[in-house]
């Protein structure tokens, strides 16, 4: 689907939302003529479209909400807030997905009513939306695609995801078997295929329980302990920072031990090095050991750099 196709897919169907919440006069036949586009298109639009989210019925070839439905009505305080967090994340997007996403949410609240500010930094997909596009449909309908990603591949796409800020998509390649993650950027020539695949909840699980970039889906998940510093071990109890994440112990001090699962121990590694020098690994010995080795050529490193 190219990108104008689907400016005027997204800007038809806000219009017949708006339409029906100012309680116009909506058929098939007016809309389809307003936007130049085939009535079994409008049928499309409403009937596979919108009707899967919102309660629009038909009387005698007039469309409107059930039982008085006010779109408006749908926002209350917790929801205005998640749209507010997505207003603000929006411009990592691109300058085009933030203009299409602001004109949507500015719908639902005022300009001047907007009280949060993210720090969010994620990477700009403006120029890759089609693949996006083309992968979210593929993921929702379980079908196989084919691309070139350093090689031609087929695989089985379960999700897109985001790491660091970057986006990735989680897919089994179909080539050696195995799960990987392909950095969407790099991506090319994408297209669906017809053949349907069946999603493994276990490999889906593992991707949940990611701690970063670097697991290793394909890897039997093994346990890690830490101790955590008082100075950092509030952190820890303000959210988790992996969804494996299992407070041990709760010291007098106000440090505390904790556990995670992981699949490699470059993933753990990595982690690590964010909360130096107050986050310790306790076990496994060998992931502790290993550590240790690195940071000790990290030290003879940087002493000869700053000779």
């Amino acid at each position: 689907m190219k990108n104008s196709s689907y400016d005027k897919a997204m800007y038809r169907l806000v219009g017949i939302l708006k339409k029906l919440n100012t309680k116009e006069k909506v058929t098939k036949e007016a809309l389809a003529k307003e936007y130049n586009v085939s009535i079994r298109t409008i049928q499309k639009d409403i009937n596979e479209r919108l009707s899967r989210i919102f309660p629009i019925i038909c009387e005698r070839g007039v469309y409107r909400y059930k039982d008085n439905f006010d779109l408006k009505k749908l926002i209350n305080a917790e929801e205005l807030v998640i749209l507010e967090m997505l207003k603000s994340i929006s411009k990592s997007f691109g300058a085009n997905f933030e203009m299409k996403a602001t004109k949507m949410l500015d719908k639902f609240y005022k300009e001047d009513e907007n009280f949060i500010l993210s720090k969010m930094v994620m990477e700009d997909l403006d120029t890759h939306l089609e693949i996006v596009q083309s992968l979210q449909q593929a993921i929702t309908d379980k079908k196989t695609v084919k691309f070139y990603y350093k090689k031609s591949r087929i695989a089985e796409p379960y999700k897109i995801t985001i790491f660091e800020g970057f986006w990735y998509l989680y897919a089994k390649d179909r080539g050696d078997g195995r799960f990987k993650t392909f950095y969407i950027k790099d991506i090319k020539n994408l297209s669906v295929c017809n053949e349907n695949f069946e999603i493994d909840k276990d490999k889906m699980e593992i991707l949940k329980n990611a701690v970063n970039i670097w697991f290793e889906p394909d890897s039997k998940p093994f346990k890690v302990t830490f101790y955590a510093d008082k100075s950092i071990a509030k952190y820890f109890f303000r959210k988790s920072f992996f969804n494996s994440q299992k407070i041990l112990e709760n010291y007098s001090d106000g440090s505390i031990k904790f556990s995670i699962q992981a699949t490699s121990k470059k993933a753990v590694l990595y982690e690590v090095k964010k909360w130096l020098p107050d986050l310790y690994i306790l076990s496994p010995l060998s992931l502790q050991k290993e550590f240790i080795s690195m940071l000790r050529v990290f030290c003879d490193k940087q002493t000869i750099s700053s000779v």
